[in-house]
């Protein structure tokens, strides 16, 4: 085989050069790796650092990002690689690891984004939400998806659940085995998540833009336009994250659905099913971290904070080791009155020395 050529596993056994397609998918694996994780650093970062983003709701956004940034950084290197290479370089169990991790953050998603909707519905429309989402109740939540997501996906593995390499999607994925009871509880057990997740936070987000319409219809003033627009805002942000995720998992299983039944396997239409699964990784800190004000804000403050402190430090506290000025100290003002006692005298007013003399005293 020529250096030049690669094979793809096209069904006609027939290779191809590095394509286009190739170019394509390589570049949007780049920015996974990249513009993915910068974004989730620095929702987790201002969200830390920042006391009035210290908040449950936005916890729970900062365990989404947490979320994503492991899934961008177990599948963007790799598959990068991979579509470098058109082959899996290194050793088997770095990808056994690398896609029980990747699943583990797909089986954690549509948790955490159920919860978000929850939060944002139980806060904005009743006066339980301080009561029901505090810290404690927000962590054993958040703590119980996380352990019921490996305890899934590792159980699953042990039934039978294989984790291999796709050549046609040049990926670590998890290998279709209809034999396998793995397999079988772990497809059944997704459906059944995404179902869930789809029937609670559908009616969650329109009651909440029911709300926000009706309260703006009912109240009057400055106030309740700002409230309004407070509202709607939380709403969108929180929605466009449950909607990108949504959406793109909607594709994922109506592409493999028609590969499924192809008398063919259809390499690139499973290969960008595969794309829009990494999709939500980089929408949802983008989405969440660009359209909030006040998360702007915070990351324009840390930003500004780590590259112009330095300067502003400089700037504000000179040095005095290199050039240091003499202290000159400067005699207080004083009020003299003289003469014969009962004359009406006009007190003379003495004042600081003049800058000569100044100058004369420093020279001494």
């Amino acid at each position: 085989m020529a250096a030049s050529e690669r094979n793809d596993t096209f069904p006609d056994n027939s290779t191809a050069v590095f394509s286009v397609a190739d170019g394509l998918e390589l570049v949007f694996n780049l920015s996974v790796m990249t513009v993915g994780p910068a974004a989730s650093i620095l929702v987790i970062l201002v969200t830390v650092r920042t006391p009035n983003l210290r908040t449950p709701s936005n916890a729970m956004v900062a365990v989404q990002c947490g979320t994503d940034l492991l899934f961008a950084l177990c599948v963007g290197p790799t598959t990068a690689i991979s579509i470098i290479t058109n082959d899996w370089p290194f050793n088997p169990a770095i990808c056994v690891v690398s896609g029980l991790l990747s699943t583990v953050c797909r089986m954690m998603s549509p948790l955490t984004l159920t919860l978000i909707a929850v939060n944002r519905c139980v806060v904005i429309t009743t006066d339980l939400g301080d009561g029901m989402f505090t810290w404690r109740n927000t962590a054993v939540a958040l703590g119980l998806f996380m352990a019921a997501s490996v305890t899934l996906v590792l159980s699953c593995h042990v039934q039978g659940l294989e984790i291999g390499y796709s050549h046609i999607s040049r990926r670590c994925l998890i290998v279709a085995d209809t034999n396998s009871p793995g397999f079988v509880v772990f497809f059944w057990a997704t459906i059944a998540l995404t179902v869930s997740m789809v029937i609670i936070s559908v009616p969650s987000y329109v009651r909440i833009l029911l709300y926000v319409r009706r309260s703006g219809a009912k109240l009057r003033g400055q106030v309740s336009d700002a409230r309004k627009r407070h509202e709607f805002l939380l709403t969108r942000n929180c929605g466009l994250l449950f909607l990108v995720f949504f959406v793109c998992w909607l594709l994922v299983y109506f592409l493999l659905g028609i590969s499924a039944h192809a008398q063919e396997p259809l390499v690139y239409t499973v290969r960008f099913a595969a794309c829009l699964l990494i999709v939500p990784s980089i929408a949802n800190p983008v989405v969440y971290g660009m359209t909030s004000t006040n998360y702007q804000t915070a990351i324009r403050d840390l930003i500004g904070r780590h590259c112009f402190c330095k300067d502003n430090r400089e700037d504000q506290f000179p040095t005095f080791a290199t050039t240091r000025t003499p202290e000159v100290p400067v005699p207080a003002v004083s009020i003299h009155v003289s003469g014969p006692p009962g004359s009406a005298v006009s007190p003379v007013l003495h004042g600081p020395p003049t800058s000569s003399a100044l100058v004369e005293e420093t020279r001494l």
